[in-house]
């Protein structure tokens, strides 16, 4: 069975404390790691804890 968290743009941008904008920024620029579906934008929520424990994208 499945069992990792799906989460939504609007998720990614409160677990982030970002608007939602920056989201779609973060996915363009920066790397965050999502998946499309459809017209949609998913993350996988371990994909996402990762991403952020590996520096979330630090940019110098």
């Amino acid at each position: 069975m499945f069992s990792d968290t799906v989460l939504t743009v609007p998720d990614v941008a409160t677990f982030l404390r970002i608007p939602k904008p920056s989201v779609y920024k973060l996915i363009h620029e920066g790397g965050l790691p999502a998946f499309k579906v459809g017209k949609h934008y998913r993350f996988m929520q371990e994909e996402v804890q990762d991403w952020v424990r590996q520096g979330a994208g630090n940019r110098e």
